[in-house]
């Protein structure tokens, strides 16, 4: 609200853009409100994220416990069983999600800190396309999120297994559909090229009736 506003060029061609540019007086104050950015947009949500899955951690490890303790019984300790495959369920997911945040991120993050305090040698080293496409690559990290709570997710990989059970019965049924069409095929094959011979022996067959049929005349009697 107070550092961005509109800026307009003419050379080559009318161009506005809302920017920084020129709000800042001196060269100090532009590196703290980009170190201000860069601790609220990476390293605030990085901490939060180590801090909460590791409570979640330490959460399911203290109810495990508990229920270990209390749980003499049989029937009670196989109830619980599922705690450990949760909690390793969890620890996976969190390793995964943090370590995907800091992957997507921190290419950005680290050219950015070397344009803020030594943007002189950036500007001559590194081109603002590679700038532009660590940008977008640290944006993908909002669409990878989504995909690891459903790969971590019992009722995401239930029904992706339920899925590929039914492509791979639908695949067996097509391939079985087609040997028996080939089959089929090869069948009709052998009995069309039988048939010549078949209907020749009908023929002679109908030869042979039709001379039964005929009178014989002996040749005594010629």
């Amino acid at each position: 609200m107070f550092i961005f506003h509109n800026v307009t060029i003419t050379v080559p061609e009318n161009f506005t853009q809302c920017t920084t540019h020129g709000s800042f007086v001196h060269r100090w104050q532009e590196t703290l409100y980009n170190m201000f950015t860069f601790t609220c947009l990476f390293l605030l949500p990085l901490i939060i994220m180590i801090f909460c899955y590791t409570r979640i951690l330490v959460e399911i490890s203290s109810r495990m416990a508990q229920n270990n303790t209390l749980s003499r019984d049989i029937h009670l300790r196989r109830s619980h069983s599922n705690i450990p495959k949760a909690r390793m369920r969890t620890l996976k997911m969190s390793i995964v999600i943090v370590t995907s945040f800091i992957i997507c991120w921190t290419p950005y993050y680290l050219l950015g800190l070397w344009y803020w305090l030594f943007p002189e040698e950036m500007e001559e080293t590194v081109s603002h396309s590679l700038t532009h496409m660590l940008f977008i690559f640290g944006l993908f990290n909002a669409c990878l999120d989504p995909i690891t709570y459903g790969l971590f997710t019992i009722h995401f990989r239930q029904g992706l297994r339920r899925h590929r059970q039914n492509s791979n019965t639908r695949t067996e049924l097509g391939n079985n559909t087609c040997l028996v069409r080939v089959s089929f095929l090869s069948s009709r094959r052998r009995i069309t090229s039988g048939s010549p011979g078949k209907q020749t022996g009908e023929g002679n067959h109908s030869c042979n009736s039709k001379n039964a049929s005929s009178p014989v005349i002996s040749v005594s009697k010629v």
